[in-house]
């Protein structure tokens, strides 16, 4: 009986205080990886789609503005030489008539 030893109540195990600062940090700090929630990732999808179909949009209304131009120059150029050639010394009767002529041709072809 003299070789049983009086236990302490109150002693602590050696790894209590290893356990307890892990699950303080366990309830702070969370450990565990967080997932990337898909709300925010439908949000950056569609910013980009909305960027890209704004820089297109603009992109063929400049494009069709800058070919309306060049086609507008080029219509006032071939005028300007069909009526520098063609119109020297022409009576007006015969300028209205060239003048009908061409509209009527010439601006189909240019609009096409």
């Amino acid at each position: 009986m003299r070789d049983i030893k009086p236990t302490n109540p109150y002693r602590v195990p050696d790894n209590y205080f290893d356990h307890l600062e892990q699950s303080i940090l366990e309830t702070n700090f969370s450990t565990k990886k967080r997932k990337l929630s898909l709300g925010p990732l439908l949000v950056a999808a569609s910013v980009i789609l909305l960027a890209v179909t704004l820089y297109y949009t603009l992109y063929q209304t400049n494009s069709s503005f800058v070919d309306a131009k060049k086609e507008e120059l080029v219509y006032n150029r071939l005028f300007d030489l069909f009526i520098s050639e063609d119109y020297k010394n022409v009576p007006d009767e015969m300028e209205n008539e060239k003048l009908q002529e061409f509209y009527s041709d010439d601006l189909l072809i240019v609009m096409d």
